[in-house]
């Protein structure tokens, strides 16, 4: 059921004042406003528009009539919502009724400069390129120059230009490019080839052997102490053992008399067989010989390929560290990544790094 609306309380119309005071104009607001409405989006009274401004007759179809609208957002809602009533001029302008304006000085100024630069660019274009960029990329600074002839000045023949002496680092190549991040061997990686993980051992088997080498030939240099044994006699000790020592040599001077001549006789033949040894073993110590050499020729090449990375300078009095190489045994080769162990440290990589690039000094730790 329809609920009816209760009728509006008449309040008392007993005087004039009451009369304008009490009288409802709501509907009279509304009207107006319903007006005020259709002005702003139609531009007039609908019920002064005609049938064509107001239907179309649709003979197509729209194909996206199923598609969802997408609801828009408040603020893109107020920014659409434009009145089609005209906006109110702050005060007339003087346009309509002057039928030309005239142009300032500084609107002249700027017309003339615009006009100057396009004939400008007009006439520049036809010149075409000019000498230096013609010549641009065929200079080259490490070329040989020829000693060119000093210019002298016209109105002082004798006094001529003095050169100007370029510097002695001009005339020298730049240091050879470091690699910031050297690329490890492919033998490193957590799931390489077999191929690849013998050649890094390989390389690191050699290392060790020269590591090796080198501490040999220091513990020869060092001097050979005596055993703990002769230190802790005393020296009268040592000096009763030379005395029994000289006396058991006269006793057996007479016995080595006789077995010399056997010496002699055994010598002979041992000269003998080391004589026809020495001939069969020529071959082998040749070829021993020729490895030797090879192998010195291949640590040459292995230096001047290190020099030739390495900066023509070096920082400080101490050598660049060369860090060991980062390899896992075939039993320590992981399945998966999760499982992987960790080698090297990345701190220390760079470090070295900064100092083959002679960005820090090399250190040694006290």
């Amino acid at each position: 059921m329809s609920t009816k609306e209760k009728p509006a309380t008449q309040p008392s119309r007993k005087g004039k004042k009451a009369w304008r005071k009490n009288v409802d104009i709501t509907q009279v607001e509304q009207t107006l406003e319903e007006i005020r409405s259709e002005e702003r989006t139609i531009g007039g009274r609908l019920r002064d528009q005609s049938n064509e401004h107001l239907f179309v007759v649709d003979t197509v179809g729209d194909s996206k009539v199923k598609q969802k609208i997408k609801k828009l957002l408040r603020i893109d809602e107020i920014l659409a919502s434009r009145s089609k009533i005209p906006a109110v001029a702050s005060r007339p302008s003087n346009l309509q009724k002057t039928g030309k304006r005239q142009a300032s000085r500084a609107e002249n100024a700027r017309l003339e400069q615009m006009v100057h630069r396009k004939r400008h660019l007009h006439m520049t274009s036809d010149l075409g390129s000019s000498e230096a960029v013609k010549r641009a990329g065929t200079y080259d600074v490490w070329e040989a120059q020829e000693d060119s002839q000093e210019d002298s000045n016209d109105f002082l023949h004798p006094a001529k230009r003095r050169k100007i002496k370029a510097p002695e680092t001009l005339k020298k190549k730049p240091a050879t490019k470091v690699v910031s991040v050297h690329i490890p061997h492919p033998g490193a990686s957590y799931n390489p080839t077999f191929e690849d993980h013998q050649k890094l051992l390989y390389i690191a088997n050699e290392e060790e052997i020269h590591k090796e080498e080198e501490l040999k030939k220091l513990q020869e240099k060092l001097p050979k102490y005596t055993d703990a044994s002769t230190s802790e006699l005393n020296p009268q000790d040592m000096i009763d053992r030379s005395l029994l020592g000289s006396g058991s040599e006269e006793e057996e001077g007479d016995a080595g008399m006789e077995g010399d001549e056997e010496k002699e006789h055994a010598e002979e033949n041992q000269n003998h067989t080391v004589k026809n040894k020495s001939k069969n073993d020529n071959n082998g110590s040749i070829e021993k010989e020729l490895s030797e050499r090879e192998k010195r020729a291949i640590e040459k090449t292995k230096l001047a390929e290190e020099k030739a990375g390495m900066p023509l300078k070096k920082l400080g009095k101490y050598p660049v560290t060369k860090l060991p190489i980062d390899i896992q045994l075939h039993e320590e080769l992981s399945d998966s990544l999760r499982t992987l162990k960790p080698e090297g440290n990345l701190f220390r990589d760079r470090i070295a790094s900064l100092e083959e690039r002679n960005i820090i000094e090399p250190r040694v730790p006290v």
